[in-house]
């Protein structure tokens, strides 16, 4: 799973009420299994990188080491990834993140090291730093590793000798048979990539990723797929997962409306539409964003763009005044918003289904008919709506323990999930829990005959 590091979905105002122990810490969902458009193959990932299977779940040997997400182009044969990889030299951490990135950390370790000199202690010095920790340390110690053996102790220095950075890198893959054949990277940063979403086109794509590593506040990007117009900021204190409208020149998002979140705040958001291309493509981020609906920000929150121009997204029903005990345990509701002269604002799950959904709906998939809704919760939740009728089926139940790998669609009619092994000799055999195909009421095991560590490595 990505590192939660207090990303909250829910956040209190300071001093309006004591709310902080009530409302809850939310999980996050992996696409570890993520099928092609044409439903023909997945992309498997597990802790290792990345493999594909089959419909049959025939799976190929490790073709892509250190892939943490992936996110498929139109035409099923190319993807967009994102790997990790630990790298513990500030020369291979700059050149990576180039001079737009490298050099902030590079003033903070210049900074750290005038403190050094002029008497301080590594102890106060380094309380705050404002970039990411491991990279300063890094820095500061390959520039000044002399003088700093004899500023600081031996676990001081400890601590600096043995630092590492996580490098996340995006680049496209294509497809040549069963092996993959990798693009230039294009971006490499120190913060988490949360989620990749292609254009239409598949020319362009958005992603969103950590402002910086471990921070609760993400950033929106969008980037040209050939490389040739650079990464482009469209928002900062966005929400996880934005999308695409279908004409493919705008994203629409959840942004702050205020200055940024700070911990233990509530923070009024936005749901956003902004424009990054023209009408000729390129990427232009126009000057003002439109504002669609006033939301509490949910750092989860999850947008989807259907063909028909509705925008469905999570967020929860807020009317103040409110006791503190009604909102321990917030549920969401499931939007459309109906652009035009007016907007019209539908909720899609009846009061009377609510209760038969998972509480906070952070990951739901639109079925690419649109005409259901699939959503998976932290809990191992497995459900379906039927948008036409508001009608709920629950496929799994809630769990405390579950599996992090998220249910997703093949095609319309037929999803995937990780099933909960009924026991030894159940749908996963002596493993915790299987990936399973679904149509109808028909399931089939697609990892019967994967390897155990493979198994582990998607479900765990």
């Amino acid at each position: 799973m990505k590192a939660m590091n207090g990303l909250r979905p829910w956040r209190m105002v300071r001093g309006m009420m004591a709310l902080a122990g009530v409302l809850l810490l939310a999980g996050c969902l992996d696409e570890r299994i993520v099928w092609s458009p044409d439903g023909n193959r997945a992309a498997v990932i597990a802790k290792d990188g990345l493999r594909l299977c089959d419909a049959g779940g025939n799976l190929t040997p490790l073709l892509l080491p250190n892939v943490s997400i992936a996110a498929w182009l139109a035409d099923s044969r190319q993807l967009v990834v994102g790997t990790r990889r630990e790298v513990d030299a500030w020369a291979d951490i700059a050149r990576a993140l180039g001079p737009e990135q490298a050099a902030p950390i590079e003033a903070e370790a210049e900074s750290l090291w005038r403190g050094l000199e002029s008497g301080g202690t590594w102890s106060v010095i380094s309380m705050d730093l404002k970039e990411d920790k491991a990279a300063v340390r890094i820095c500061l110690r390959d520039l000044h590793a002399d003088g700093l053996r004899a500023k600081l102790s031996k676990e001081e220095w400890r601590t600096l000798e043995t630092a590492k950075a996580q490098i996340n890198e995006l680049m496209p893959v294509r497809l040549e048979g069963d092996r993959v054949v990798t693009g230039a990277v294009l971006r490499a940063g120190l913060g988490t990539i949360w989620s990749i979403r292609p254009a239409a086109d598949g020319k362009v794509i958005a992603f969103t990723q950590e402002m910086k590593p471990g921070s609760d506040a993400l950033a929106l990007f969008v980037t040209a797929l050939d490389g040739s117009q650079g990464v482009v900021e469209v928002a900062k204190f966005v929400s996880a997962y934005p999308d695409w409208t279908p004409d493919g020149r705008s994203v629409v998002y959840f942004g702050s409306a205020g200055a940024g979140a700070k911990d233990e705040e509530i923070q009024l958001g936005a749901l956003t539409r902004r424009e990054v291309r023209d009408a000729g493509g390129r990427i232009q981020v126009a000057p003002k964003p439109d504002f669609l609906a006033g939301v509490l920000l949910n750092g989860f929150g999850r947008v989807r763009c259907l063909r028909d121009g509705r925008i469905l997204f999570n967020t929860a029903e807020l009317n103040l005044p409110f006791a503190a005990e009604d909102y321990d345990n917030p549920r969401e509701q499931l939007f459309a918003l109906e652009p035009g002269r007016q907007p019209n604002l539908v909720r899609l799950i009846p009061h009377k289904r609510e209760a038969d959904l998972p509480t906070q709906l952070a990951f739901f998939e639109v079925s690419p008919d649109e005409h259901q809704v699939l959503f998976g919760s932290t809990k191992g939740e497995v459900c379906l709506l039927t948008l036409a009728t508001g009608e709920v089926e629950q496929i799994q139940s809630a769990e405390r323990d579950s599996p992090p790998c998220a249910p997703v669609w093949r095609m319309a009619g037929e999803l995937t999930y990780v099933k909960r092994a009924a026991g030894k000799d159940g749908p996963a055999g002596a493993h915790r829990a299987a990936i399973v195909q679904r149509k109808g009421k028909e399931e089939v095991v697609l990892s019967r005959a994967w390897p155990e560590d493979v198994v582990k490595g998607v479900t765990e």
